[in-house]
């Protein structure tokens, strides 16, 4: 539990991050994900870097569960199962912050 709750925190502060970079859009305007920010709100460097540094933190603690899942059993338990719906769901994740991160690089 407590494991799951550092991970937590983890991606809320990585988006909450990322939030603060965006400019919000107004009332009813639509707004592709794809768009460009204007340059005045680029994201600084020390911003890419610290969201870097949670995507690898982020990494090692999937790795870490996917390792502790061989503790589990052999079998395919309703408990096991779980564990591996959930490092697919880090997994996912973490490829949308990098997908993200990227994006913020390029421009």
């Amino acid at each position: 539990m407590l494991f799951r709750a550092a991970v937590i925190t983890c991606v809320l502060s990585s988006f909450t991050a990322l939030a603060q970079t965006q400019s919000p859009s107004p009332a009813g305007a639509s707004q592709p994900s794809t768009t460009a920010r204007p340059a005045t709100q680029a994201a600084r460097p020390d911003e890419i870097a610290a969201l870097r540094d949670d995507i690898r933190k982020m990494r090692l603690l999937v790795q870490q569960m996917e390792n502790n899942t061989t503790f589990v059993s052999d079998t395919q338990s309703p408990l096991k199962h779980q564990f591996d719906l959930d490092i697919q769901m880090w997994k996912l994740m973490i490829a949308q912050m990098e997908r993200r991160v990227d994006a913020m690089e390029r421009h």
